[in-house]
């Protein structure tokens, strides 16, 4: 699952966008995803099941990720979007006072469409929201991540490059983790028999080692920033300029004007 969500290359529209502007695309389609009636009802679903779609066939056009490697992305998500569905089908807070419609009655279990329906809207926010961050991981190249934040974004530069080493030590983590839980294996450390406790005392055992060779990295990085003197300046030489294309302004603003619309429908028609 790990190389299933780590960055790839490829010749996509998502690919070649500005990284700051896909961040904006995304938080305007997880509004799509907020957005739902009063109660829950049939046309709620829809409108969710809608945006679900739409986000998919963008993942799987605009972005070129390919459906076996959207699955193998969600492959998590999935089944804890169906675990919520049965959830909120079971357990839906339906009283006597407050009306509901009965689906399936079976002795103590009692599923009414308003479950289903609020459990249906949930597991379909969770996979729209989950499909956007795979979209943006799968897209999104780490350094040129951080080169959009400062330049198009104004972040300042030593966030920038504080993110940026976070981001590369995450894998280089992974990588140390998995040389020490091999070398711990190698000479029978935390291995006594096959199950979840074993696999625990193994982590345990990588923890103490890992934890000193992510401070040792950090000092090596603190030496070379000083004695380069990184900080010394308010503004940095660009070498890598970002350029921001008009096809990711207009595909913003074409799915702003959509998600005012859908607003201003819901409001007129008090839906």
């Amino acid at each position: 699952m790990r190389k299933a969500i780590v960055y790839f290359k490829a010749n996509s529209f998502f690919h070649k966008m500005d990284p700051t502007f896909k961040m904006i695309w995304i938080i305007l389609i997880s509004i799509f995803a907020f957005l739902k009636n009063v109660e829950p009802n049939y046309s709620s679903v829809i409108n969710q099941l809608i945006t679900y779609i739409i986000v998919v066939i963008i993942a799987l056009t605009l972005c070129k990720i390919g459906f076996i490697r959207y699955i193998k992305s969600m492959s998590l998500f999935i089944p804890t979007a169906i675990f919520i569905l049965i959830y909120k089908a079971l357990f839906y807070p339906y009283t006597t006072t407050k009306p509901f419609t009965s689906f399936y009655e079976l002795s103590f279990i009692k599923i009414t469409y308003e479950g289903l329906y609020e459990g249906i809207g949930v597991a379909l926010r969770i996979l729209i929201l989950t499909s956007l961050s795979m979209i943006f991981m799968l897209t999104t190249e780490p350094k040129r991540l951080v080169q959009s934040l400062m330049q198009v974004a104004k972040l300042p530069y030593r966030i920038g490059y504080t993110l940026f080493a976070a981001l590369r030590f995450i894998p280089l983590a992974y990588e140390e983790h998995k040389n020490i839980t091999n070398a711990h294996l190698v000479r029978g450390v935390g291995f006594s028999r096959i199950g979840l406790f074993s696999k625990l005392n193994l982590l345990k055992s990588s923890v103490i080692p890992l934890l000193i060779s992510g401070i040792r990295k950090a000092q090596d990085v603190s030496i070379a920033m000083d004695s380069r003197g990184f900080g010394a300046y308010k503004k940095r030489t660009i070498i890598d300029e970002i350029k921001v294309r008009n096809q990711d302004r207009i595909f913003v603003i074409i799915t702003l004007f959509l998600l005012i619309f859908y607003i201003f429908f819901l409001i007129y028609y008090k839906i």
